[in-house]
């Protein structure tokens, strides 16, 4: 378990994003926030500094998420879980030619497989309470 380690979760839909949380909460981490738009996402990857961010990539704004995600990588330095609605979502695509290295899930999310994606990433992060960047 790893209480230390701060997710942000980004979901417009209240339901899904209640659901994440309750999930990655039962996991033993520490959901820092949850935002339903690419502007306070960046707001709150700002002053938050989340270990990792979940994210919709059709999450509502000025600018996609894909475009948010790319400059946030920019100037940070942390890992993206990222959901999209369904294979046919042209922004997967865009997705994997801007955010390679970041995941994709496609809903409705296995959290199996979140839980993998998950983990992976505590590893990467975090050996001991020492944290990698």
């Amino acid at each position: 378990m790893k209480p230390y380690q701060k997710v942000l979760i980004a979901e417009s839909d209240h339901e899904q994003s209640r659901v994440i949380t309750s999930y990655v909460e039962r996991l033993g981490y520490n959901v820092a926030g949850e935002a339903d738009t690419v502007e306070q996402t960046i707001k709150m990857v700002v002053e938050l500094e989340p270990d990792l961010v979940m994210m919709d990539i059709s999450l509502p704004g000025e600018i996609n998420a894909i475009e948010a995600v790319a400059v946030l990588k920019k100037y940070i330095n942390i890992p993206f879980i990222c959901f999209a609605k369904s294979f046919e979502d042209s922004l997967i695509l865009k997705f994997k030619e801007v955010n390679g290295n970041d995941e994709l899930l496609i809903m409705p999310i296995d959290f199996a497989t979140l839980e993998e994606f998950l983990s992976k990433y505590s590893q990467l992060i975090y050996v001991g309470n020492e944290k990698l960047t």
